[in-house]
């Protein structure tokens, strides 16, 4: 199973943000595919913080805390359609965000 995530982010009007996290799995047997799966779990978020803290909130804490609930909705609607369960494991948002910010630097 091939696993893309993303997250994106809008601003939407003063404090207030939308942030999608979005999954797109692709599963291949003998080089025909199996399944696609794709999902995009969002939240409009109300932030006040100071303007420094606005881009982590919105790239890694925000991201971690729709993620659980992403996962249960993957692996829920696999085993719903009777395929075998996938467990996503956990994300480490922080490490992405670091890693970016290091490629900008």
């Amino acid at each position: 199973i091939k696993l893309d995530v993303t997250t994106n982010t809008q601003h939407l009007e003063e404090n207030i943000y939308n942030v999608a996290l979005t999954f797109e799995l692709n599963s291949e047997i003998n080089d025909k595919k199996f399944f696609i799966m794709e999902l995009t779990y969002a939240a409009v978020v109300s932030l006040n913080v100071p303007k420094e803290h606005i881009e982590p909130m919105l790239v890694v804490e925000v991201p971690r805390i729709l993620f659980p609930f992403a996962r249960s909705i993957v692996t829920n609607s696999l085993v719903d359609a009777g395929l075998p369960p996938f467990m996503i494991n956990p994300i480490d948002f922080a490490a992405l965000y670091q890693a970016k910010n290091s490629v900008k630097n």
